[in-house]
């Protein structure tokens, strides 16, 4: 995984080095930041990890919200 992040890193280069692994690799949103949230756990930076952390539950949250409107059947 080639995105390189800097020394502390904020929200907006969080989502920057997400949009660019989901455009280079064909990832979907969650699996990059999964992956982002990966390398900030392994370098010990919890302050970006806690970020991701909040970015990895909004994706999950639409996630789980789309799915919901696709279940429901009104009659």
């Amino acid at each position: 995984m080639l995105v390189y992040l800097n020394e502390m890193d904020n929200q907006e280069d969080i989502e920057i080095a997400t949009e660019k692994l989901v455009n280079e690799n064909g990832w979907s949103r969650l699996k990059a930041l999964s992956a982002i949230y990966s390398r900030y756990q392994s370098e010990k930076r919890l302050e970006e990890a806690l970020i991701v952390q909040r970015l990895l539950n909004l994706e999950e949250s639409k996630i789980a919200a789309e799915s919901d409107k696709g279940f429901h059947n009104d009659m």
